[in-house]
């Protein structure tokens, strides 16, 4: 499956052109690379990709049958391995204990 399409369809990001804008400008990696939107995942692929005030870091776990997958299945096709937040300035914020 596409790396744009995956990321809409898990509801990782909203849009599948808000998923294409990122990888063209370089805000997702697969497996610490670079990722262009047409690359093909997989199970066990490692995608991190940078929103604004937020990093997040997922293992793919299954890829969807269809391409409108409900909202309470999304999260069933990826783990969050890390999730980093960061303030105005890009600098991280500590999570309060």
């Amino acid at each position: 499956m596409r790396l744009d399409v995956y990321l809409k369809t898990t509801q990782l990001v909203p849009r599948r052109s808000g998923a294409t804008d990122l990888c063209r400008d370089g805000k997702v990696k697969v497996n610490g690379r670079p990722a262009k939107a047409a690359r093909t995942v997989g199970p066990g692929d490692r995608i991190t990709f940078r929103l604004p005030g937020r990093e997040i870091s997922v293992e793919v776990v299954a890829l969807p049958a269809r391409k409108n997958v409900p909202k309470a299945e999304a999260g069933t096709f990826y783990t969050v391995l890390d999730e980093k937040r960061f303030d105005f300035w890009g600098r991280p914020i500590k999570k309060k204990e």
